[in-house]
């Protein structure tokens, strides 16, 4: 999968008023450029990052990263 797929993650920690950097602190990411590569589609979350973050924006993963879950 070379072309970024569509997320939701980006609206889902804007409407929760998180920043980034929150939500980096969250997955023990060492910053907030992981999660922007995850928002943008440039990388796929681990599954482990994928649950967690469904966990925190009380929804399942294919509503956050529906093209991975199709």
């Amino acid at each position: 999968m070379n072309e970024p797929y569509h997320t939701r993650l980006r609206h889902m920690r804007r409407v929760a008023g998180l920043t980034q950097d929150d939500v980096a602190a969250v997955l023990g990411a060492g910053g907030r450029s992981y999660v922007a590569m995850l928002e943008s589609g440039d990388r796929i979350p681990h599954v482990r990052d994928s649950v967690l973050l469904s966990m925190l924006f009380s929804t399942d993963e294919a509503d956050l990263f529906p093209r991975l879950y199709s």
